[in-house]
C-alpha cells in the first residue's frame, strides 16, 4: 500500500513543474508581446517587428509544450496548457484596462 502512494509523487511533481512551466511561458509570451507593441509604436518597420515577435512567441510556446509533452506525456501537456491559460486569464484580469476583456474571465 505504501509503495503505491510513493509511486504517485513523481507524477504530481511533474504536473506541478509542467504547470509552472506553462505559467512562465505565458508570462514570457505576453511580456514579448507587450515589448513588441511598445517598440512598434516608435518604429518605422512595424510589420517586421510584429512578424519577428510572432515567430519568437510561437517558437517559445511550441518548445515549452513539446518539452512538457516529452517529459510528462499527455498529463504534462494538459498541465502546461492549463498553466498557460490560467496565467493569461490572471494577466488579462489585473493588467488590462479594457472592461469588456475583463468581463469574460
Amino acid at each position: 500500500m505504501m509503495q503505491e502512494i510513493f509511486n504517485y509523487r513523481p507524477m504530481a511533481l511533474l504536473f506541478v513543474a509542467a504547470f509552472a512551466a506553462g505559467s512562465l511561458t505565458a508570462a514570457c509570451y505576453f511580456y514579448i508581446l507587450y515589448k513588441s507593441v511598445i517598440k512598434t509604436a516608435r518604429s518605422q518597420k512595424a510589420a517586421m517587428t510584429f512578424i519577428i515577435s510572432y515567430i519568437i512567441r510561437i517558437v517559445l510556446c511550441s518548445a515549452c509544450f513539446a518539452a512538457a509533452a516529452y517529459f510528462a506525456d499527455i498529463i504534462g501537456l494538459i498541465a502546461s496548457t492549463s498553466g498557460f491559460f490560467t496565467t493569461r486569464a490572471i494577466l488579462l484580469k489585473y493588467l488590462s484596462d479594457n472592461k469588456d476583456a475583463q468581463r469574460w474571465i
